[in-house]
């Protein structure tokens, strides 16, 4: 069920995604170039927002939701397991072009420094948050 901090960060996710929307569309039309750079701008202002909220909020928030948004937002969060009962939350790495719209098969290698490595994925994914 959603609570109010996730209805508040969805609502201004859409409202990003609305602008980043007109913005394509006016690049195409070649249109007014001052009215997209001011959507640029509120764009990146409600980025840095929806990143403040899930900081600010992270312990009322799911675990997926919050991974959501970070994508939503251009980031790649990628939650791995050591095996070993360790879990860590990384955008660093690498893997092949995906070429299709489609799920294919993708060889990805990440790098996990150790201190990286907690004991939840929770944990995992605040650590994420601190060191962006």
């Amino acid at each position: 069920m959603n609570n109010a901090y996730q209805d508040e960060i969805t609502s201004m996710s859409k409202f990003r995604y609305s602008l980043i929307k007109r913005i394509n569309e006016t690049k195409e039309e070649n249109e007014n170039e001052i009215g997209t750079t001011a959507a640029s701008k509120k764009v990146d202002e409600l980025g840095e927002e929806i990143l403040k909220y899930i900081n600010t909020y992270f312990d009322s928030l799911p675990f997926d939701f919050i991974m959501d948004e970070l994508a939503n937002l251009g980031q790649c969060p990628n939650l791995l397991n050591d095996d070993n009962g360790h879990w860590a939350v990384t955008g660093d790495g690498y893997q092949n072009v995906v070429a299709e719209d489609e799920p294919e098969d993708v060889e990805t290698h990440f790098f996990v420094e150790a201190n990286e490595w907690k004991n939840t994925p929770k944990e995992a994914l605040l650590h994420y948050l601190n060191q962006e």
